[in-house]
């Protein structure tokens, strides 16, 4: 029996080491390129082909810290209306797309999965939401993508990053059952005192409810910043004439151009210069991202 234990002992040993291995090994990975990107940035062309891992060498231009100054002039994309869209205007596209749009695609979910989880059983026919909800993920609505740029440019929010912005106002989306499984977690005694002194239903859900759970919001907001920030893919379909930063970068990582705009080195510092401000907004709220996301209450 003591045996048995001492081997049940070292099994349960070796699960957190065997894993506090691996995360030290990504860990390490990490930071040797994200290392070995800052040196290269600020290199010539000429010093990263005759040392690609070593630091810049004094005899082949030095440390080149105006290869950040070359990323302002090089990324750039040219849009349908024959001008070109440099660094500034694909910063505020950018910011614009991820904060208004990762706001309302954010919204829309929260307060329809609210509806649901809290008035079901009260109102009988607020369980339709439930079937639009499955129909809506798992049907697909449009036949291609062809179909659904077609259908944009008919609706006319097709390269137009406002109108783009607010018709994706949804009641559904991938925040929907996170948000259904909060609410239900949270007790309608709350709501219940509130309406006993008064309360409408816009009242309770803004005063009572929401700000139970600011703390999944923020995260799960950051969350959806940080994904549409790197999606390059969406505004280069629909919004031509608004590149992002990850449409401008995207695009300068193919080019061929003569001179600084094909050397490798500022191409790896435009790529730093785009993952800086999300690495700033991830430090910001990393206590709440990797932390334990609690639910507020009312004291009695």
């Amino acid at each position: 029996m003591k045996g048995k234990g001492l081997f049940n002992n070292r099994n349960r040993a070796f699960f957190p080491i065997a894993i506090w291995v691996l995360m030290f090994v990504w860990c390490a990975i990490f930071f040797v390129m994200f290392f070995w990107g800052i040196l290269t940035s600020l290199k010539t062309q000429t010093s990263f082909w005759m040392d690609p891992v070593g630091l810049p060498m004094e005899e082949f231009g030095g440390w080149r810290f105006d290869n950040y100054l070359l990323v302002f002039q090089y990324v750039r994309q040219n849009i349908p209306a024959g001008r070109w869209v440099y660094l500034p205007e694909m910063l505020y596209n950018t910011l614009f797309y991820c904060l208004v749009y990762g706001l309302i695609i954010l919204i829309g979910p929260m307060i329809t999965s609210y509806v649901y989880s809290k008035y079901a059983k009260k109102e009988p026919w607020v369980r339709i939401v439930w079937i639009i909800f499955m129909i809506n993920t798992y049907v697909p609505l449009s036949a291609s993508l062809g179909a659904s740029i077609r259908l944009a440019m008919q609706m006319g929010y097709y390269d137009n990053l406002y109108l783009f912005t607010f018709v994706h106002l949804s009641g559904f989306g991938g925040s929907f059952l996170i948000y259904y499984a909060i609410w239900k977690g949270l007790s309608w005694d709350y709501a219940e005192a509130a309406i006993m002194d008064g309360a409408g239903p816009w009242t309770v859900f803004l005063r009572v409810m929401f700000p139970m759970t600011k703390t999944v919001f923020i995260v799960l907001y950051v969350t959806e910043i940080v994904g549409l920030w790197a999606n390059y893919t969406t505004p280069m379909i629909y919004l031509r004439s608004y590149p992002t930063l990850a449409v401008g970068v995207f695009n300068f990582q193919q080019s061929y151009e003569a001179g600084a705009a094909s050397s490798v080195p500022v191409k790896v510092a435009a790529l730093i210069t785009v993952a800086v401000p999300m690495f700033a907004l991830f430090m910001v709220f990393r206590e709440k991202m990797m932390g334990t996301l609690t639910l507020g209450g009312l004291k009695g």
